[in-house]
């Protein structure tokens, strides 16, 4: 005869839905981005103390070490910004805006004082290996410079648009 099979009656097995917490998921990268924010400034403050402006030498390393040190600052006040957008925290916000925009100033400050300092730097070394790394120092600089103000100038239009068009729905 054939095999018996046994039919067991179990409840049908129910969709997993996903956990989805967006406030609480705003939340936590807002709270992120003030400890990056914070940890970021902090890093680039040390690096300009003691201060030597003048030295061309120690403006040269200050400054290419600040545009290294930057992303950290610059990845906290768009995670601000934006956590302050989605949970509709207005200060947040405005200090996302204006931090970004103090660090795009403070990039093209940096920057001019670097360029300044470039064609004396370059006279500076003889060696052929050393002058490529210079080379490749200085571009990665100026690129960094042109990446920063723009997309920091970008997002902070952006949070002032978002953040004028909000208060115009609200009154």
């Amino acid at each position: 005869m054939g095999s018996k099979a046994v039919l067991i009656n179990e409840p049908p097995a129910r969709e997993k839905k996903p956990l989805t917490a967006p406030f609480l998921g705003w939340y936590l990268l807002g709270w992120a981005g003030w400890v990056f924010l914070l940890a970021g400034l902090a890093d680039i403050a040390l690096a300009w103390i003691p201060l030597n402006l003048g030295n061309a030498q120690w403006e040269f390393g200050t400054i290419t070490r600040s545009l290294d040190a930057l992303p950290l600052p610059f990845l906290g006040a768009a995670l601000i910004l934006a956590a302050g957008i989605a949970r509709g925290r207005t200060w947040w916000a405005r200090l996302g805006v204006i931090v970004l925009v103090v660090l795009a100033l403070w990039v093209l400050f940096s920057g001019a004082v670097y360029a300044l300092n470039v064609p004396l730097a370059l006279q500076s070394v003889k060696q052929p290996d050393v002058l490529y790394g210079l080379k490749k120092a200085v571009f990665r600089t100026a690129l960094q410079t042109v990446l920063y103000v723009v997309s920091a100038s970008a997002m902070a239009w952006l949070g002032i648009r978002t953040l004028r068009q909000s208060a115009r729905e609200a009154a």
